[in-house]
């Protein structure tokens, strides 16, 4: 019922929620984050679930965000550090799971590069939510598909030398 909230080559998860690994970091990481090996601002993000806008918001930390909630869990889940106000503004506007919310983007004081913050919780507002509220995306989400693999090339019959 979940799905990537970004998609196309080149694009990985980075960062978890919890995360202590950063040298800068003093506090667990609050969200997951994700991003493309390179070229990652101005690509579309996408909801992770079918559900509602809850709200359209800019914060000093995490720049110009866009909050939904999911129709079949009630989760709300926010997208940070968008590259614009997300145009998406009517709340209560029913979304598809895979519908375009904004584009990635290194908006708010708390962004280091372009990417895609993501946090959420059952709380309508995931970013002031306490640590131990917000939910693992990554795991909501689960294990990152691998690319089928290409099946192996044929080769060409080849014709027996006539005795």
């Amino acid at each position: 019922m979940y799905h990537e909230p970004i998609k196309g080559a080149g694009a990985e998860r980075r960062d978890e929620l919890g995360n202590f690994n950063k040298a800068y970091r003093k506090q667990p990481h609050r969200g997951s984050d994700w991003g493309f090996t390179t070229g990652s601002e101005g690509k579309p993000v996408y909801a992770v679930a079918d559900g509602l806008v809850a709200d359209v918001l800019w914060s000093d930390a995490l720049g110009h965000c866009i909050i939904t909630k999911n129709s079949h869990d009630k989760v709300y889940v926010i997208y940070a550090h968008l590259a614009e106000k997300p145009t998406l503004k009517r709340m209560d506007r029913v979304i598809g799971g895979e519908t375009v919310l904004g584009k990635i983007g290194n908006t708010g004081s708390a962004s280091a590069g372009a990417h895609l913050h993501a946090a959420a919780s059952l709380a309508p507002k995931p970013h002031l939510a306490s640590t131990p509220a917000l939910l693992d995306l990554f795991k909501l989400i689960g294990p990152v598909a691998k690319p089928a693999a290409k099946p192996a090339a044929k080769k060409p019959a080849t014709k027996k030398a006539a005795k």
